[in-house]
């Protein structure tokens, strides 16, 4: 098992920023680094946002 990474104020703005800076097309890449912290429930929510999974294709119905 993974050790989570703490989620800093500080990361959070920056994350933040790249919402407010890139829009809709900044979330694969958040949620591919919140994954890559230990978050792990981020790689479903990549999954979903991409619809690069099985699970990702059956939330969007595809």
């Amino acid at each position: 098992m993974s050790v989570t990474q703490a989620l800093t104020t500080e990361k959070i703005s920056a994350l933040k920023k790249l919402v407010d800076t890139d829009g809709i097309n900044s979330v694969p890449g958040i949620y591919t680094e919140l994954n890559n912290m230990g978050f792990g429930y981020a790689g479903w929510a990549y999954g979903v946002s991409t619809g690069d999974s099985v699970t990702g294709m059956g939330a969007l119905g595809l």
